[in-house]
């Protein structure tokens, strides 16, 4: 047994009356894969999650397995059951906790440990790169990095968490989240760059329900984050089993969208004046090039600069276009997705998740990256939101001049 796990069984033999003779009503599993960049902050992690573990075990059980590289991996399995730890290293000795594999064995093995019954916790703690598929849960020094798709496939598998965190960068978007639909009720996730140590789970509550769990969850990590380093965050806690009535809408949104901006008699800069409830009006393009404009979740490079806060981009799709019939339909639905957030940010704009949308012509006319993004994710295609981007593109060229969205 290692030493932080001789640690954590101190810490256990040191409470009084620590048996207990029912099943727990929750179960919380925690899957931890810190690369050398993380490594202080991976084992910060696990050092708070072994202290709640060590308070909770009556009434609680735990499934942890972590590794993190420093000089030296430091790398276990462990089951907290009636407050006694069941060891299980040995048997992750040859995985990387990159591979999807090692995620569906931890699941498997820990299940048939753990209550059967009851409410079931899941974190999933390392580096995030958003709806990229490949860089999840990156193992540095060069090694293979994991496949967020086939990780989320993994998950869903192994039946409903009543809450998933997604303790990583950039995994609040709605790319992400749909891969994740099918695993837990609850989300809690990131829209930008994840600071400190990611989530603060010091606020878990085994007597409460996943809603109040997953909402004291979130305010706990806000308060910490506000007093740590002055970087800006946001936070988004998402009711999951919304994401598919959303989709529909913004679908339906998408399509109204095209019919709006079809070209009529004047050329492809008029508008369907009756469609936008301006009969004798026109408005041209000028009103849809505004549309990214101040919604980036940021101006540095990789995802936060190709990416829009999606609550932003409705309400402006709103205010540029009054007239279409399912924008109110959109906005309600984003409102039922997002349960609970919290943000500190330069901009007010950050209203929990993000959505692509290119800033040059580059991504759409690279068929490399199109192949990428319709054929790794679920939501670009199903949702019609790729087909709407290249739309975009034909359009007067659309994304030719990215410096009119900074």
């Amino acid at each position: 047994m290692g030493k932080l796990a001789l640690a954590m069984l101190v810490l256990l033999m040191g409470m009084s009356d620590a048996s207990s003779a029912g099943e727990s009503f929750w179960s919380f599993y925690f899957y931890i894969n810190a690369d050398p960049v993380l490594s202080n902050e991976g084992m910060k992690t696990l050092k708070q999650i072994r202290k709640i573990a060590a308070r909770n075990c009556r009434d609680a059980d735990f499934a942890i397995i972590y590794s993190i590289k420093s000089k030296q991996e430091t790398k276990g399995f462990q089951v907290v059951k009636n407050c006694e730890i069941i060891d299980l290293s040995r048997q992750i000795a040859s995985k990387k906790l990159s591979s999807a594999s090692t995620m569906s064995f931890f699941l498997k093995t820990s299940a048939g440990m753990l209550a059967p019954d009851g409410r079931k916790f899941l974190s999933i703690w390392g580096h995030g790169k958003g709806w990229l598929a490949k860089g999840y849960l990156d193992e540095g020094r060069g090694e293979e990095s994991g496949n967020m798709v086939e990780f989320a496939r993994e998950t869903g598998r192994r039946g409903l968490f009543d809450v998933l965190v997604l303790d990583s960068c950039l995994m609040s978007s709605v790319e992400v989240l749909y891969e994740f639909r099918a695993a837990a009720t609850y989300v809690i996730a990131s829209q930008l760059v994840l600071n400190d140590i990611g989530i603060d789970y010091s606020t878990i509550d085994t007597r409460t329900d996943p809603l109040h769990l997953s909402m004291n969850v979130i305010s706990g990590t806000a308060r910490r984050l506000k007093t740590s380093r002055l970087l800006p965050f946001s936070l988004a806690l998402v009711d999951i089993g919304k994401i598919e009535k959303f989709r529909k809408s913004f679908e339906n949104l998408l399509l109204d969208m095209s019919l709006a901006l079809a070209p009529v008699k004047g050329g492809p800069e008029d508008i369907l004046d009756e469609f936008l409830g301006k009969p004798g009006g026109r408005i041209t393009w000028t009103s849809i090039d505004d549309l990214g404009r101040g919604i980036y979740l940021s101006s540095r490079s990789g995802i936060e600069s190709m990416s829009v806060d999606l609550g932003a981009l409705l309400d402006r799709i709103k205010t540029r276009f009054p007239g279409l019939p399912s924008t109110d339909d959109a906005i309600e639905s984003y409102g039922e997705l997002v349960v609970d957030r919290r943000s500190r940010t330069s901009s007010q704009k950050h209203t929990g998740i993000s959505i692509f949308f290119p800033k040059s012509a580059h991504f759409v006319s690279n068929e490399k990256d199109i192949a990428h993004y319709r054929n790794k994710l679920s939501f670009p295609g199903s949702s019609k939101w790729l087909e709407f981007i290249r739309w975009l593109e034909t359009r007067r060229g659309f994304f030719s001049a990215p410096q009119s969205f900074n």
